[in-house]
């Protein structure tokens, strides 16, 4: 170790000087030697970077076809009236793949330089002015095999072929003997053998490519010249891109030439030519959900493969099925932002200013309905109007039930309802779990939805569904069920379906659900939000009995509800799968009554569509509402009431009490199946 001695005066270092951890780095000069590199370890990371890397082999070799198109015409290897075709083949039974294109080809420096390099894009393409930019692409096709892939191109009088192994070794290019490319044609041919088996299955089945080929190259199949064929064991199927230009005419929201700029990782980017149209005027299925984010090359006039959807949170009208969708220009943000999968950009696309024009659109053109404040109000007004119809007929007195407790609300004979009925309404719930009706068959889908009503004063528009359970004590079932994150805007509500539940034995069920808030981004070492609600609901399966019902036949039930239920504590709603029943009628554990309205039926989606006068809505639906209350609380005390009078009473062998039952809430459910039948012939409309 030296000391401060025993160096020369003009190197003596100053305590300052001392205090910096500066090492003696080596001159530019000694710098000479390569980083040892295990080419197989690095080109099955380039495969990993893809989430699923069977679609990336289609979108590099697609990108790659297009960069080579726009490049090979803009430098006149191709003519200005040439066309582009691109065809891709699988063979299932010889596992191969197999690209061709006729998009102008390559010379021998480019082939070996770029095409078969590492992270060696050309100067054009690390310059940005291709869609590829990394050097990565025919890697990733040829990586979808395990064995070796052919590779020729041709452009003018070069003419070179390359035999390449995954594990990054590849012979000398050579002009080939027996040449795939056809005579003439300018172009690339790539045929990869032994392909993977996972990557075979989804490479053979062509909804999954045709999904593929939608999502990433829409507009690339809408420009005229350029036509895209996949062949599966020799039968041809093409993509047929929806008429966007056709569809702008007729449902365009908005086009924005630019977005204001906006900063990421120290730099200034803008979104370009933003379109955004209505879903409701096309012929097919939407491509994409949200907005496609766009790139393409400095050649061909306009964008033609999608990075990415963005599909922002907290707008409604951007779910499934999305009622709008839109497109952008986001070339500026590669490659500086683009990851090397082409998938994705690093930063947050909420800073990009897409978000806030996506939010407008919705709130004028599909904000419709109620907000969370005013459909409580609705379930608040029904509930006092089923409950104020019922407390004015002695038939239903003895059944009032007050904070769980069942009371004779009416008083003595002569003196009427009390002041003190019916019951206030209790806090709105911020989650609610629902399964529609309350009895099923066993095997039948039990569809596990639950509801989130967010308050206007809400300090959370994300939240996490969790601690998610189906269960049965008789059972002993207790399954869990993954949780859900899911966006809600303040004063707004939605449902979100958990799980399609098919119970395989008859017993009582619970479906249950806790609820936090979420923010957007979490640190490693932050708690776990605290809850901020929780539901249950029991629903039942096969032969079984309410608990209550149990009760009055002697059973303990195993719980601790009331053994007489009648009036209505809370209205809820749920758009039914069965578009038939109006109502159901569950039992609250601490007692009364929980109503369940249907507003999947005919007569209440007519009156949704009145938008020019809520008043009018308000006042269809509350009535609906009431007279579908009433009559499913009406059939509960029917029912109530039989199993009073017949008890235990055997009929064949059978509980009577339990055939009547049966019998009147079959006929009850042919009821609300006729007249939703008629509704359906007839037509229901309201005027405003």
């Amino acid at each position: 170790m030296s000391t401060d001695e025993d160096k020369p005066d003009d190197e003596t270092q100053t305590d300052e000087e001392n205090s910096i951890d500066t090492p003696d780095f080596a001159e530019d000069e000694e710098i000479t030697r390569d980083v040892p590199i295990e080419r197989k370890n690095t080109l099955q990371r380039i495969r990993e970077d893809y989430d699923e890397p069977w679609k990336g082999s289609i979108r590099e070799a697609l990108q790659n076809g297009g960069d080579a198109f726009g490049r090979n015409k803009h430098y006149g290897v191709l003519p200005e009236n040439a066309e582009l075709f691109i065809e891709i083949r699988i063979d299932t039974e010889r596992n191969t793949l197999t690209y061709e294109d006729n998009a102008g080809g390559m010379t021998r420096e480019t082939l070996e330089d770029n095409l078969l390099g590492i992270d060696t894009p050309d100067e054009d393409k690390e310059a940005g002015g291709g869609a590829g930019a990394y050097g990565r692409g025919f890697y990733v096709v040829s990586m979808c095999g395990e064995g070796k892939t052919y590779v020729e191109t041709r452009q003018g009088e070069e003419h070179h072929a390359s035999t390449v192994t995954n594990i990054g070794k590849y012979s000398e290019p050579k002009t080939p003997e027996n040449s795939k490319l056809p005579e003439g044609v300018q172009g690339t041919y790539i045929h990869v053998a032994d392909v993977l088996d996972h990557d075979m299955e989804h490479l053979s089945t062509w909804e999954q490519i045709k999904q593929v080929l939608l999502g990433s190259f829409t507009f690339l199949l809408l420009r005229d010249d350029v036509t895209v064929e996949y062949t599966i064991d020799g039968e041809t199927h093409q993509a047929e891109p929806p008429d966007l230009e056709k569809y702008l005419e007729e449902g365009q929201l908005i086009y924005k030439e630019k977005l204001p700029e906006f900063s990421a990782e120290g730099n200034s980017y803008q979104i370009h030519d933003l379109y955004v149209i209505r879903t409701d005027v096309m012929d097919e299925d939407p491509p994409w959900e949200g907005v496609a984010m766009l790139k393409g090359n400095k050649y061909l006039d306009h964008p033609f493969m999608a990075v990415k959807t963005y599909k922002p949170t907290g707008i409604p009208s951007l779910r499934r099925p999305p009622q709008m969708i839109g497109w952008c220009d986001a070339s500026e943000l590669c490659p500086e932002l683009e990851n090397n999968s082409h998938t994705s950009f690093r930063g947050n696309e909420t800073d990009s200013g897409i978000k806030e024009v996506l939010m407008e659109l919705h709130k004028e053109h599909f904000k419709k309905g109620r907000t969370t404040e005013e459909r409580q109000q609705l379930a608040t007004d029904i509930t006092s109007s089923i409950n104020e119809l019922l407390t004015e007929y002695d038939d239903f007195d003895e059944y009032q039930v007050q904070d769980g407790t069942l009371t004779n609300a009416g008083g003595d004979d002569d003196d009427g309802p009390s002041e003190d009925t019916p019951t206030s309404p209790p806090t709105p719930s911020l989650l609610k779990c629902q399964v529609g009706k309350r009895k099923f068959d066993v095997g039948e889908t039990v569809t596990l939805r639950t509801q989130v009503e967010n308050p206007a004063d809400s300090e959370h528009e994300r939240f996490e569904i969790y601690d998610i359970k189906v269960a049965s004590n008789d059972l002993g079932m207790n399954k869990s069920i993954p949780s859900r994150l899911v966006d809600v805007p303040k004063n707004e509500h939605d449902t979100f379906d958990i799980q399609a539940f098919r119970p395989t034995e008859e017993g009582i069920y619970s479906f249950s659900a806790r609820i936090r808030g979420q923010p957007e981004v979490m640190e490693m070492d932050e708690e776990e939000p605290d809850e901020l609600d929780h539901s249950r609901v029991t629903f039942y399966v096969g032969d079984v009995l309410p608990r209550s019902r149990e009760k009055e036949k002697g059973d303990d039930g195993g719980g601790d509800e009331p053994t007489r239920i009648s009036i209505v504590r809370e209205t809820s709603f749920f758009p039914g799968d069965d578009e038939s029943w109006k109502a159901v009628a569950s039992e609250r554990g601490d007692g009364g009554i929980d109503l369940t309205i249907n507003v999947n039926r005919q007569e209440w989606l007519a009156a949704t569509r009145i938008t020019d006068d809520d008043n009018r809505r308000d006042q269809i639906q509350k009535r609906l509402g009431t007279e579908w209350g009433v009559e499913e609380v009406i059939l509960h005390r029917n029912i109530d009431e039989i199993h009073d009078l017949l008890g235990d009473m055997m009929v064949d062998g059978e509980n009577a009490a339990e055939l009547l039952e049966e019998g009147l809430t079959r006929r009850a459910e042919i009821l609300a199946r006729m007249e939703a039948a008629i509704t359906e012939q007839l037509g229901v409309e309201y005027e405003s």
